[in-house]
């Protein structure tokens, strides 16, 4: 899976406010590939995706949801961190 163009990012989200994001992955392969999707980093206490663990059959696409929800009493501060998206087998060639 080829990392993507651009970043996931959210912005500014006020307290209590929740975000969404959408991501799309597609299988160009021959052959099934089971996709797990994690987040890590400051960001993780804030983030959940609607499917983190999915077969992708061959010319399949699969939309991910991503949602960010700002603790509503929270103080303002930036919070980041990192969503890997992981092929099994990892070395796979397909």
């Amino acid at each position: 899976i080829p990392p993507p163009s651009k970043n996931l990012d959210f912005g500014d989200v006020a307290g209590g406010l929740e975000i969404h994001r959408t991501v799309m992955l597609e299988n160009n392969g021959e052959v099934d590939t089971f996709v797990v999707v994690f987040g890590w980093g400051g960001i993780r206490d804030f983030l959940s995706m609607d499917d983190a663990f999915f077969n992708l059959g061959p010319g399949e696409q699969h939309d991910i949801a991503f949602s960010v929800v700002a603790p509503a009493n929270g103080s303002p501060q930036r919070h980041s961190g990192h969503v890997f998206v992981v092929r099994i087998p990892w070395w796979s060639p397909f």
